[in-house]
């Protein structure tokens, strides 16, 4: 008999089917309720853990400041001390010095050794100042404010390091005063040094950085055509005199050399003598044949204009000077005085031999021809074609020139004398 085949008003199929359904959603929720759990457990714990961390960091944070206030409070306390250690140390060094250097002060103390090394120390170091100004850091600069140092140093030395008791006292309580500066300082002081520091880094490499700048970076400006400059000529030139050139329809004078005279004659080392005059007046023309010279005007002298000229991109009077065709003007703040020293090292031109400038030349040569001439007056008046000329003894046709009295020459001892009896200059 199979009972349980039977209905009887139950279905077990339907208890089955419903029953597993219910126990999978009763999984379903355990599931998604240890999902909540685990996020909510995640969320939790970082919630712990910034706190933890801001509490943390503000830990750190207030040991950081405790930590450098110590530190700047220290390095404040050791500056001091430190400062305080090396003014006196520096005071004692002084008096050592002061010591040894006892029998050379005695001699610089005097008072014309005193004075003199004042007075070099002061015109050198003016000198030094203007020559700087002008044209830069070159030679002579630097040799002037050399001889100004040390002159000052000599000068200032035994009045530093003196070991007398008034002067030994009066440096104690200067060290006494620094001291007790340095005291009430306090931290302030090596803030004030940082500061000084970064001030000094900046004033020595901004120019610096701003030239690097502007030379990694360059800008291109559009600007309007420029107006010609006043003091500014350029064009073809040709030579005008020693010296001098015709450009731009007047005469330009090249400024802070003296070029040799036309007629000049230079003696070597070995005794011969040469045209060293003729040969400055061609390498002045081969500097300016076919070329366009500019010049800057700078000022005039006896009414003719002044200035600096250029050809090809070359300075014409540095490359005169360079030559050995000239002389560099105004001695220490000569202009070309560094091309001078190359042409005197390279022996060059002039320098070959006995070196004498153009207006000592024409002194000798009319003082010797003063010894001989009639009356002791030099100056030959000549006829020649009709025309009254006269001739100074540096002229190149002086010396082959013989005057002859019946056809109205002379002698004269002046060129207003000359001019003033109708003979003009040759």
């Amino acid at each position: 008999m199979r009972w349980w085949r039977r209905n009887e008003g139950f279905e077990w199929k339907d208890y089955v089917r419903t029953t597993v359904l219910v126990r999978r959603q009763q999984r379903r929720d355990k599931i998604e309720a240890a999902k909540d759990a685990a996020v909510e457990g995640v969320k939790e714990a970082g919630r712990k853990g910034l706190a933890a961390g801001a509490a943390g960091a503000e830990v750190a944070g207030q040991a950081a400041v405790k930590i450098a206030k110590s530190a700047a409070e220290g390095a404040a306390a050791g500056a001091e001390k430190g400062l305080a250690i090396f003014v006196r140390g520096a005071a004692a060094a002084r008096s050592r010095i002061a010591e040894a250097s006892a029998p050379a002060n005695a001699r610089l103390v005097g008072p014309r050794l005193s004075l003199a090394l004042g007075v070099v120390a002061g015109l050198a170091g003016a000198g030094a100042g203007i020559r700087v100004a002008q044209f830069g850091w070159d030679l002579d600069a630097v040799l002037l404010f050399c001889v100004a140092m040390v002159s000052g140093l000599l000068w200032l030395w035994p009045r530093v390091f003196s070991n007398t008791a008034e002067a030994e006292d009066d440096w104690a309580v200067r060290t006494e005063r620094v001291v007790a500066a340095v005291d009430r300082a306090g931290s302030w002081l090596p803030m004030g040094a940082m500061a000084a520091v970064g001030l000094a880094v900046v004033w020595f490499a901004g120019p610096v950085l701003s030239r690097w700048v502007d030379s990694a970076a360059p800008v291109t400006v559009d600007t309007p055509e420029a107006k010609p400059v006043e003091d500014a000529v350029s064009g073809s030139a040709r030579i005008a005199g020693p010296g001098e050139l015709r450009i731009g329809g007047g005469i330009v004078r090249l400024d802070g050399l003296t070029l040799l005279d036309p007629d000049q004659t230079c003696q070597r080392d070995d005794g011969t003598t040469w045209p060293c005059g003729a040969a400055a007046k061609q390498a002045f023309e081969k500097l300016v044949r076919r070329q366009t010279v500019s010049c800057v005007i700078s000022g005039t002298a006896d009414g003719v204009r002044v200035g600096r000229c250029s050809a090809d991109g070359r300075d014409l009077g540095a490359e005169l000077v360079r030559g050995g065709h000239g002389f560099a003007d105004g001695l220490l703040w000569a202009a070309y005085s560094d091309d001078e020293q190359t042409a005197r090292a390279q022996k060059s031109g002039l320098w070959a031999g006995t070196a004498e400038r153009p207006d000592a030349w024409r002194a000798r040569l009319y003082s010797q021809a003063a010894a001989v001439a009639p009356g002791g007056c030099p100056i030959k008046g000549r006829t020649f074609r009709g025309k009254k000329t006269y001739l100074l003894p540096h002229s190149a046709e002086y010396a082959r020139t013989a005057i002859r009295q019946d056809r109205g020459e002379r002698w004269f001892c002046s060129e207003e004398d000359a001019r003033g009896a109708g003979f003009a200059a040759r």
